[in-house]
């Protein structure tokens, strides 16, 4: 036991003085750092915090950390909970008290909070991969570690736990690959193994592991630094960038790590980098801690560090769970004798409300239905006969509320319009005669009318017996709804288990739900169900995807395609899996002599007429790139020439890359169409209001056919 404490307490007090030692100087430049350095903890600064005063890094690490302690496993919505109840009450703070936070992790908490399945709260834009999830996945390492071992890339399940963890705030590909490396890394230290070839082992094995994962495809040009660990660590201080991208945050600290031999110069070296001085120290520090061992922690900066209570806890209650100490259901400090009575009950009930036969039984489903999915159908079609309902109402929520919901959650989505929605749930409503759409709540503002719902539907039956069928999912934010006491004291909530979560489960580690077990019932998830929900299905529409066919009934898919939502022969977006189609995508490209690191740097320099200025470009990232081709002299023919060129670099791009020409040609004939956000109606077209040329698409499809035609001719 002695050794497994050691060892815990070794990554997480490593992680959260790292985080104290950079709290002071957080934002400050690298330039401002070398003349006045961090060489001792100290306070004031950013925030005007006491010395020894960790963040949001180790808060949030200590919330996983205590999550996973007292579940047994990662459990998405006991993290969750947890990591809320630190954003709005300040627990697992060393004053009590939130400081800091970051601008995706209070996102994807307002989505958490507005009912949106945990694992989809995280931002999975390019503009989303800050370093909010990997300051905070160490506790996930020795999680893994415990049950499967030193190399996380032999097991599929491993690696989707971490990037399930990540996925909670950040769910990009970068930040999910970010964290994957990093705990590879953290499982071999966790080992044993030595420094240099914990980072070349682990970082090599996540890499070859996401190589055969076409998810990642997009993330992988981001991390070819660290392929070579010998090269990152020569490379020099000025190369190293400290920001809060999660690239750069896992680099620095790889950086720090390989280039020192202490923790005390491994955490320094990562704050005077300077910008975003407490996580990379954070990150950093999690690696040397292992590494060198608690012991190797400045005894001075322990006894400065505060919150210490609250981080043992942490540290003793996830040895607990390694060692099998906690219930591996994902309860909340919840013993199995409280669960049992809840699961007790709600079968009771359900008996109860299958016998009796002295009224008509309706079940009311809310919800967008945006669109309705085959899977909304068979969960109304299997509680009514759980129960044995007379009816089941479809109950719609308002276009204002989906609106105001897929504006923080999905901006570019395309809204529906209601009467689409009624047009589809009638469709649905068509496979069972005991189904029908009640369309009361479309009138009202945004906002959850469950109960006024429920309400409008009894007074239509007065006589009848009403239950509101939620998923396990719904149960968790169910206490904060503002007439959830109303609701259970004229109604029963029938649910099932989702997503790995049992209904019993939330409800025993819930006082308020416990205490009114008596108004809840489950019954068993139809199959055909897991993994088919709405913002799937439309992600599944937008990226043309044959899955999106197979998640709706017949009729709704006649309806989908007749109203041009679906088009399974056309790619409109280059993003996932086709982020390969875009200009930004990270492919060498050599044109008029000189190497590019991606086709847009290759495209931006040819607005110089000037060779040297070309040079400018090689190297550039497409975004810096775009941002520097905006702001130098264009040469006075690039409108008449700027089509041919891009014709041109992209031809290089596919013919230089074999890779790429086979990912192109594997696209078949679908049409190729760069649906876009940002007003290009050029190169692309406008996802809102349809219009653009779409030259790049247009070039791509071109490219394609002459790639056919030498595949055919080379045959």
């Amino acid at each position: 036991m002695t050794d497994r404490i050691d060892m815990i307490r070794s990554g997480i007090y490593g992680v959260c003085v790292g985080d104290a030692l950079g709290v002071p100087a957080e934002f400050r430049s690298r330039e401002s750092l070398k003349r006045e350095p961090i060489s001792e903890m100290s306070g004031g600064g950013t925030y005007g915090q006491p010395e020894g005063t960790w963040s949001d890094d180790g808060s949030l690490t200590l919330c996983l950390a205590q999550s996973i302690g007292e579940t047994g496993g990662v459990h998405a919505h006991d993290i969750m909970e947890r990591f809320l109840d630190w954003y709005e009450n300040g627990k697992y703070s060393p004053w009590g008290e939130r400081f800091d936070c970051g601008i995706a992790t209070a996102q994807a908490l307002y989505r958490y909070k507005e009912g949106v399945e945990p694992v989809l709260c995280g931002g999975n834009k390019v503009s989303s991969n800050g370093n909010g999830s990997l300051m905070r996945i160490l506790p996930a390492a020795y999680y893994l570690y415990f049950r499967f071992g030193a190399d996380l890339t032999k097991s599929r399940k491993a690696m989707d736990i971490v990037h399930k963890a990540s996925a909670l705030t950040h769910r990009h590909a970068i930040a999910l690959s970010a964290c994957g490396i990093y705990a590879n890394i953290a499982v071999r230290l966790m080992e044993g193994v030595d420094r240099e070839t914990a980072v070349r082992d682990g970082a090599g094995a996540a890499l070859g592991w996401y190589r055969r994962h076409e998810k990642f495809a997009e993330a992988l040009p981001i991390w070819e630094r660290i392929r070579d660990t010998d090269s990152l660590a020569e490379l020099p201080e000025t190369e190293i960038k400290s920001g809060g991208y999660v690239a750069d945050t896992l680099t620095a600290a790889l950086w720090c790590f390989l280039t020192t031999g202490s923790y005390r110069d491994c955490v320094l070296t990562a704050v005077n980098l300077g910008e975003d001085t407490d996580t990379t120290a954070a990150v950093a520090g999690g690696l040397a801690g292992l590494a060198y061992g608690y012991g190797d922690i400045p005894k001075s900066w322990l006894a400065a560090l505060k919150g210490k209570p609250v981080i043992e806890e942490a540290c003793t209650s996830l040895l607990r769970g390694m060692e099998g100490k906690a219930p591996e259901n994902g309860a909340c400090g919840v013993n199995t004798e409280k669960e049992a009575q809840a699961a007790y009950m709600l079968r009771e009930n359900l008996k109860e409300a299958k016998a009796d036969r002295t009224r008509e039984k309706i079940i009311v489903m809310g919800g967008s239905f945006h669109p309705p999915t085959i899977a909304h159908f068979k969960l109304l079609q299997a509680a009514a006969d759980a129960v044995g309902a007379d009816k089941g109402i479809f109950a719609p929520a308002s276009g204002k509320y989906i609106e105001h919901k897929l504006k923080r959650s999905e901006p570019s989505c395309k809204l529906m319009t209601d009467e689409l929605r009624i047009q589809m749930l009638e469709a649905v409503c068509r496979e069972d005669p005991r189904f029908s759409v009640e369309t009361g709540e479309m009138g009202e503002d945004a906002g959850n009318h469950a109960y006024d719902t429920l309400c409008r539907v009894q007074k239509k039956y007065p006589n009848a017996r009403i239950f509101y069928l939620a998923g396990c999912d719904k149960l968790q934010i169910m206490p904060r709804w503002r007439h959830i006491r109303e609701l259970l004291e004229h109604f029963q909530v029938l649910t099932a288990a989702r997503s790995g979560q049992k209904p019993e489960t939330v409800i025993a580690r819930s006082r308020f739900l416990y205490e009114n077990c008596a108004g809840f019932l489950s019954f068993q998830m139809p199959d055909g169900t897991e993994g088919i929900s709405s913002s799937r299905l439309r992600r599944c529409l937008r990226d043309h995807d044959e899955q999106a066919r197979d998640m709706v009934t017949d009729e709704v898919w006649e309806i989908l395609v007749e109203k041009g939502y679906a088009d399974l022969d056309c790619i409109s977006r280059f993003t996932g899996r086709y982020a390969f189609l875009g200009n930004f995508y990270d492919a060498p490209v050599e044109f008029g002599g000189i190497r590019y690191r991606n086709s847009e740097a290759a495209f931006q320099a040819q607005k110089c007429e000037d060779e040297e200025k070309r040079l400018w470009f090689a190297g550039l990232a497409p975004g810096r790139a775009k941002s520097l081709g905006g702001r130098v002299r264009l040469r006075e023919d690039w409108e008449e020439v700027k089509t041919g060129l891009m014709l041109e670099i992209v031809r290089a791009k596919f013919t230089q890359n074999p890779e790429l020409a086979e990912k192109l040609l594997a696209t078949g004939g679908k049409r190729l169409v760069e649906g876009t956000t940002w007003n290009d109606t050029c190169w692309g077209i406008d996802i809102h209001t349809g219009k653009g040329e779409n030259r790049l698409g247009k070039i791509l499809m071109q490219v394609r056919d002459e790639l056919k035609e030498n595949q055919y001719f080379s045959s």
